[in-house]
């Protein structure tokens, strides 16, 4: 619900006051009221679209004209929904609202990811306008979304390729703490992440993927990634969004362990960096340890992106310019300083041999590099290839 005129002030007071009684979580536990002030810098009289996360997608929250710089948000609905989403599934998102400002034909374009626990009172948006609008007929303000794709992939999270006589074990361990999923505006030929889409569980997992002599181990999931395109008529100006995010995943790891080429077809690395080099000296003691708690690092986005070009549903370029490319989806597994994944890797190897580790590294969307949890063991990168 959204206070935007003084005649109905009442009535959203009434209406705020309105909270989820059902508790199976401590984001929904106590009395707290769901709602939220945003407040917008040098955005009078200009046009907003805002967009809110349900388990189904983004729903329509409001679109209209800033009258007088802020805006109340009643995330009541939303609230009750994911409770019962959370009851159903064990999955929690925390809040994510989008919101679209537009002022003569230029746009600016803003995601705010809140925490159920602690709603701020007030946000404050400070626009970055850009030109994006077509000149049309249509006036008034408008949005309406006309497609969207969604699927359950099969993911790799995590692997180690044996590219020789390497022998060990590969173990992960999840939290159940909120992970934050990138959201992605896609324009013309470019992708800008808007901002993160937390999701949590009820319950962590681990597992444990002993590796052998030119073997691949795999640790995954499957995500469930989707994609939105909406419609807005802003005044006189028209344009599309088209929006990619992840929206859920399962609570249980997937592993396996298959040939030594099969890291390369499941890992999307672009780039392998030395990160250590050793020479066994015991058969007992490893020559490689490691145990890190990634806080920010890459995940498979290739093959969703194969299905919207097999469907032909995007309308920019931005999808098309991937094509041929191990594009990964940045993911912040850090929430409040804890880190949401722990990742252990144990090597053995032939005495008296030198072993070298390499790092894997996959691209972004658009452009720049992102660390995966990938790891080959060899003599040489061109092993790893």
């Amino acid at each position: 619900m959204v206070c935007m005129e003084a005649k109905t002030a009442a009535a959203v007071v009434v209406a705020l006051l309105v909270v989820s009684t059902v508790a199976v979580h401590s984001a929904f536990a106590g009395a707290r009221p769901a709602w939220v002030t945003v407040q917008f810098e040098n955005s009078r009289n200009a046009y907003i679209f805002i967009k809110v996360l349900y388990p189904d997608g983004l729903h329509e929250l409001y679109s209209g004209k800033v009258r007088w710089g802020v805006i109340t948000l009643n995330l009541a609905s939303v609230k009750r929904a994911w409770n019962g989403h959370y009851s159903r599934t064990g999955i929690l998102a925390e809040p994510l609202i989008l919101i679209t400002l537009v002022k003569d034909g230029k746009a600016s374009f803003h995601a705010i990811s809140l925490n159920w626990d602690e709603l701020p009172e007030k946000v404050v948006i400070t626009p970055k306008y850009r030109v994006t609008g077509v000149k049309t007929g249509s006036e008034g303000a408008y949005q309406s979304l006309e497609r969207s794709v969604q699927h359950n992939l099969s993911v790799a999270l995590a692997g180690v390729i044996s590219s020789g006589d390497s022998y060990g074990i590969i173990h992960m361990i999840k939290q159940p703490i909120p992970v934050g999923f990138s959201l992605y505006l896609l324009s013309e030929n470019n992708w800008e992440r808007l901002g993160y889409l937390y999701l949590t569980s009820d319950r962590g997992d681990s597992v444990e993927v002993p590796f052998t002599p030119n073997t691949t181990a795999i640790i995954g999931t499957r995500l469930t990634y989707r994609y939105e395109r909406w419609k807005i008529i802003a005044g006189g100006f028209s344009f599309r969004e088209e929006y990619l995010y992840v929206m859920g995943f399962d609570l249980k790891f997937r592993h396996g362990l298959g040939d030594v080429s099969e890291g390369t077809a499941v890992l999307p690395v672009e780039e392998w960096r030395l990160a250590n080099r050793s020479v066994v000296g015991s058969y007992t003691s490893p020559y490689y340890s490691i145990e890190a708690s990634p806080e920010k690092f890459g995940i498979p986005l290739g093959d969703f992106l194969e299905v919207l070009r097999e469907e032909g549903v995007a309308s920019t370029n931005s999808i098309e310019t991937t094509k041929g490319k191990d594009i990964t989806m940045e993911v912040n597994a850090s929430w409040k300083g804890e880190p949401a994944f722990s990742l252990g890797i144990i090597a053995y190897g032939e005495v008296g041999k030198e072993y070298s580790i390499f790092a894997g590294y996959g691209r972004k969307p658009g452009s720049g590099w992102i660390p995966l949890l990938a790891f080959c063991l060899a003599e040489g990168a061109d092993d790893c290839e």
